[in-house]
């Protein structure tokens, strides 16, 4: 779906409230959305129940926004975002580093063979040769704000200025931070 399409849609739905467009809308985000819950969640359940949270929430709220494809995909992954956030408070959980095998127990093997799921380890292959093991025990040594900007620009492919609404943080302070974060994985991936 291109931006043109994304802004029709989004017209379409908050003019008749037609759930035909906003399924459109949730299918063409559901599994950037739910990638982004399960790397940050680490549970494939609980990231399904908050993926459907967000889109809940979603639901409810767009029809009342003002909002075009740039704008909605900030809002979305805001609104991600800080259904992570109220469900680590609520539950009173801390975010864990997970190993390697934690995480391929976390999801079945059709998970992993999903394209969408692993899109991060193809292009971090590509771009770095390494075994994925290596890659997520590394990742989990990041802090949060790294991993997620890793995540965002490189596995969600968006652009600065959309990763600098989401997180609240200056766009060069971003592209400061991520050149810092490959620095240190291409470092820790030489050694």
């Amino acid at each position: 779906m291109d931006d043109n399409e994304l802004n029709l849609y989004i017209k379409l739905f908050k003019k008749s409230g037609d759930k035909i467009y906003f399924e459109k809308i949730y299918h063409h985000f559901l599994s950037s959305i739910y990638r982004f819950v399960f790397f940050q969640i680490s549970n494939k359940q609980t990231a399904e129940d908050l993926t459907s949270e967000v889109f809940i929430k979603v639901y409810n709220n767009l029809r009342n926004s003002n909002l075009n494809s740039a704008t909605f995909k900030s809002w979305l992954y805001k609104i991600a975002q800080n259904t992570i956030t109220d469900y680590f408070r609520k539950e009173n959980k801390n975010k864990y580093n997970i190993s390697f095998e934690q995480y391929t127990e976390a999801v079945n093997e059709d998970d992993l063979r999903d394209k969408n799921l692993i899109k991060e380890e193809k292009f971090l292959e590509n771009e770095f040769q390494f075994e994925n093991e290596k890659l997520i025990n590394l990742l989990n040594k990041l802090p949060d704000e790294q991993k997620k900007i890793l995540l965002l620009k490189y596995i969600e492919e968006l652009d600065y200025k959309t990763i600098s609404s989401i997180l609240n943080k200056n766009q060069s302070a971003l592209r400061t931070m991520n050149f810092r974060t490959l620095k240190y994985i291409k470092e820790e991936l030489n050694k």
